[in-house]
């Protein structure tokens, strides 16, 4: 391991001796200058930390890497080189530094972490606790004070009073710290250290007054602890963990003859299980979970038993209900039921068949999920490798900001067409069109994560595990801890929290289309303007750069890493081209000679990141050349190798050379779809097409939105709106980067897909920021004012739940009414996520009939 040691000050009069861009050069890094001729530099967010990456421009060759005084690594006089420099900073300042030397062609790591004043070179180990314990705080979202006499907030807490026993027990739910209990004004425990909370809490109480209480505290860097306490007066010291039994006795609540085992009949829950429902037209889904402290030994339904074990437990059963579409009868039932037994939360499937229950095995759930046997997907064998999956490749490109906004494409041979798909609020593309991984989350957290009584005096509570989750990325060098570079990698080789079975992006391609996408700014891979996530500038912005991705996409350019807003064909008038920079020049080089040496890995592989180098270019840049305004009015033309010819013999070749040159177009079927906030974004692009270039030439072919964000439901009073806009607008003004005062957290336990949204390190899980709530007011309110260019032809196609709460149904209606070409179809329930996997079997239908035009 590299030692530090103070750098040595340049002498007055010293000179670096520099060298033409063709000529190779020695330089220096100094990690804190984010700008450099001589480095690819890329930004992202990931937790809370602001990743930097830093990659060597062709020709130059690093002898030291700095921040200020001090020298993480110096080249020595043998073949040593380093290839890549990563620093991970919180507030401004950095607090963790990776580097990645070769030496004699082995890559090696080298870890340092900030310790207060000083830095300390670390090996894998220590760099991943100190990293993990920064990652459980980007996990807290809300650290409420726990009032054991007072109303509690089920957002915040699991919530037992159901036993026959005079207990309660009260756990917090992940993402919610409790530093501090109290009984109405006076305090019964508080934390010590920094990192120390209440992870459960026992009550014993007489005549629902408390009396005794048992609490469970954990500290990040020690092992839980047990404290009990008594009502004395008003006080509450401490007593023995004897007193506390002897006195649970005493109150009828014997440890001998505890019970807390139950069994779940799916028929019929009753009060010891909470029960979400989520239903949306022909999918109903029930979520069943038991109330914290109960175990459920035994499922049934109705006489029929489904499991039963006694060695382990079942946390939580979601069960989906499909119902025919034409008949409107149940087709088939499916359940999940997640089972812990020791430290390990292990999935069961079931099906509910002709009123039979049956285990099957999670090859035949998937296609039950997914209804991949349904006549529309004609394109379903096609493309796929042995585990049923397809390549996503990735891509980026500079906005006019010039931000890193990052891209997706999913191929599919023979395809009919392409989608470009445009995520919501909060999320990115993968958290809104691609499943999470149900193994992934398991490994490292229980599901329900509920807590575990042997009896009223022995709990027990396991949290996230985020240093198991730290140390395996790091082995890997995957999830937190990227490939070096991501363009013409296929994004499910770079990570394991996503996979493509159960699907939106995998209905589309089974459907026959291809599928493209992009993360907005400050959302997902891609960089934002701050280091606040979810906060853009304008709302405008997202408008932009959707725009400019359709032009990359209509240009075949979606593989040349050196697009940037100067390559736009449609630029906005008022736009005024910056001075070229030598640095983004040089940046743009570096992307495209490196695409060959990164390569794409066999599909799901695991090849580390040393490797990539060696790898084979399979999504890499062809020629690039710049499409001039004039090209852009061009007729389109067919083009043999575009997406529209693509078969299996030739897929590899076109994706490997997706360039065009400037008088060519892409000659296909394109169409826009929108979810949520993207729907807004989709309408004022296409507005906005129009409105710039007096065209007659269509952009799309077609536009999809799901759970448009027309209209909020929350205030879509008329006179709320007016007076929402004045207060948000000062809070906007006065704190725009603080968290609103009127948003309500989202309780991210409900289902296991919020769970894994919660645990997302590029997801927004905590409350937006007074100027983006502030932007998404506004983009709701005048909406139907960016009308007027919208051509009265285009196809549109809106699915919005009749009920769902975020975003009003009103907001629909009066926009099909003011669109000519348009049609709402109003699904029964309360779903908003519809491109979500359980609902994409609502959605594909619908899509299908309205492509054919048989809707």
């Amino acid at each position: 391991m590299a030692p530090l040691f103070k750098r040595k000050r340049r002498q007055r009069g010293e000179e670096e001796i520099t060298a033409g861009p063709g000529e190779n050069r020695v330089v220096s890094l100094n990690v804190a200058e984010t700008k450099s001729s001589d480095f690819e530099v890329r930004k992202r967010l990931i937790f809370d930390f602001l990743l930097v990456t830093f990659t060597p421009a062709p020709g130059a060759i690093v002898d030291k890497v700095v921040l200020k005084d001090t020298i993480f690594w110096q080249k020595g006089h043998g073949m040593d080189e380093c290839n890549c420099v990563r620093t991970y900073a919180k507030k401004g300042n950095i607090m963790f530094v990776e580097l990645i030397v070769n030496k004699g062609n082995a890559p090696t790591f080298e870890y340092f972490y900030r310790d207060y004043f000083k830095w300390t070179s670390t090996d894998a180990e220590k760099f991943a606790l100190s990293f993990s314990k920064q990652v459980d705080l980007f996990y807290v979202r809300a650290t409420p004070k726990l009032n054991i006499n007072g109303k509690m907030n089920p957002t915040f807490f699991y919530i037992n009073k159901s036993m026959e026993a005079p207990v309660w027990v009260i756990t917090p739910k992940p993402g919610i710290w409790v530093d501090r209990v109290v009984d109405g004004i006076v305090d019964i425990w508080e934390k010590n250290y920094k990192s120390e909370i209440c992870t459960n809490a026992v009550v014993l109480h007489r005549k629902k007054k408390p009396v005794y209480v048992y609490l469970l505290v954990n500290e990040l860097e020690l092992a839980s602890q047990e404290v009990f306490f008594k009502k004395d007066g008003i006080t509450w010291p401490r007593v023995t963990k004897e007193e506390f039994v002897e006195a649970a006795k005493a109150l009828g609540c014997n440890p001998e003859t505890f019970m807390n085992e139950l069994t779940l009949d799916l028929s019929n829950a009753g009060k010891n299980f909470t029960v979400e429902v989520l239903d949306v037209d022909t999918a109903s889904t029930q979520v069943i979970t038991p109330l914290t402290g109960y175990k459920v030994r035994k499922v049934v339904d109705g006489e029929q038993v489904i499991w039963k074990d006694e060695r382990s437990f079942a946390t939580n059963a979601s069960k989906l209900t499909y119902t025919n579409r034409g008949t409107y009868e149940h087709k088939h039932t499916l359940l999940n039921l997640y089972v812990r037994q020791g430290e390990k939360t292990s999935v069961l499937h079931f099906a509910k068949l002709s009123g039979v229950w049956s285990r099957v095995d999670s090859a035949k759930y998937a296609r039950m999920y997914s209804q991949t046997d349904d006549p529309i997907n004609t394109h379903k064998h096609l493309g796929v490798d042995a585990s049923g999956g397809r390549k996503m490749y990735m891509s980026h490109f500079r906005n006019k900001d010039g931000l890193n906004i990052h891209t997706f494409h999913a191929p599919v041979e023979n395809s009919k067409g392409s989608m470009v798909l445009v995520h919501g609020a909060f999320g990115h593309f993968c958290s809104d069109y691609i499943s999470y991984s149900r193994k992934f989350c398991l490994d490292y957290e229980h599901y329900s994560p509920l807590a575990e009584l042997e009896d009223f005096a022995n709990a027990n509570y396991d949290t996230m595990d985020s240093l198991k989750m730290v140390t395996r990325a790091l082995e890997e060098r995957k999830d937190c801890f990227e490939h070096r570079r991501l363009d013409g990698l296929d994004m499910f080789d770079t990570g394991s929290r996503f996979e493509y079975k159960r699907s939106f992006v995998e209905a589309l391609n089974n459907m026959g289309y291809s599928v493209y996408g992009l993360d907005l700014p400050s959302h997902g891979h891609s960089e934002g303007v701050t280091t606040t996530r979810f906060y853009t500038n304008s709302f405008l912005d997202y408008v932009e750069d959707l725009l400019q991705f359709i032009n990359i996409v209509k240009r075949g350019k979606f593989s040349d890493t050196t697009q940037t807003y100067e390559d736009f064909t449609w630029k906005d008038k008022s736009y005024r081209p910056k001075a070229p920079s030598e640095c983004t020049r040089r940046s743009g080089e570096s992307s495209i000679e490196h695409m060959g040496s990164l390569g794409s890995m066999s599909s799901r592989s695991q090849a580390p990141e040393e490797a990539q180098g060696d790898a084979s270019a399979t999504h890499g840049s062809g020629e690039h050349t710049q499409t001039s305004p004039k090209a852009s009015e061009d007729k389109m033309e067919t083009r043999p190798n575009s997406p529209a010819h693509v078969t299996k013999g030739n897929l590899a070749e076109y994706v490997a050379a997706a360039s065009m040159t400037e008088p060519e177009w892409v000659d296909e079927k394109l169409y826009l779809v929108g979810y949520s906030m993207g729907s807004n974004i989709c309408i004022r692009t296409i507005n906005e097409y129009y409105r710039r270039t007096k065209s007659s030439k269509k952009l799309i072919d077609g536009l999809v939105c799901l759970s448009g964000m027309y209209q909020l439901a929350a205030i879509s009073n008329p006179v709320v709106q007016r007076l929402a806009a004045i207060f948000i607008s000062i809070l906007s003004f006065f704190a725009p980067k603080s968290p609103n005062p009127i948003e309500k957290l989202f309780d991210f336990t409900m289902t296991f897909d919020s769970l894994c949204r919660l645990r997302d390190p590029m997801y927004a899980t905590k409350k937006s920021c007074n100027k983006t709530l502030l932007m998404i007011a506004k983009a709701t309110f005048d909406l139907t004012k960016n009308l007027s260019y919208f051509p009265d032809d285009l196809p549109m196609l809106m699915l919005n739940s009749v009920k769902d709460e975020l975003v009003n149904i009103e907001g629909a209606r009066k926009m099909n009414k003011l669109i000519k070409n348009s049609k709402l179809v109003e699904l029964k329930g309360t779903v908003h996520g519809l491109p979500l996997s359980p609902y994409v079997t609502v959605v594909t239908p619908v899509l299908k009939d309205w492509l054919s035009g048989s809707l």
